[in-house]
C-alpha cells in the first residue's frame, strides 16, 4: 500500500513489527489515494478504469496529478548492450 502525502511525498509501505503506517494526513489534501503500487504504475500510465483503486475526494485532484506526468516512450531502452 503506497500513500501519497500532501507536497507531493509517495511513502513505500511499511510492515512487519515495529515499523507501523505512517499517520494519517491532516485532512487538508483535496483526495486521497488507495491502491497498490502495480496499481500505481497502471494509473500512472493512464489507466483510469481498471478496478484496484479508491479515491476520496476531489476527482479534480486525480486528473490535476495525472496531467503533470510525462507520457511514457514504449521504445525506451532502458538497458543497451
Amino acid at each position: 500500500l503506497w500513500v501519497y502525502q500532501p507536497g507531493g511525498r509517495l511513502t513505500p509501505p511499511i510492515g512487519g513489527p515495529g515499523n507501523p503506517p505512517p499517520p494519517p494526513a491532516s485532512g487538508d489534501a483535496d483526495a486521497t489515494l488507495t491502491l497498490t503500487k502495480a496499481r500505481l504504475i497502471a494509473l500512472a500510465g493512464g489507466d483510469l478504469e481498471s478496478p484496484g483503486f479508491t479515491l476520496d475526494g476531489d476527482p479534480g485532484a486525480l486528473h490535476a496529478l495525472l496531467g503533470v506526468l510525462d507520457k511514457s516512450d514504449p521504445g525506451f531502452n532502458i538497458v543497451t548492450p
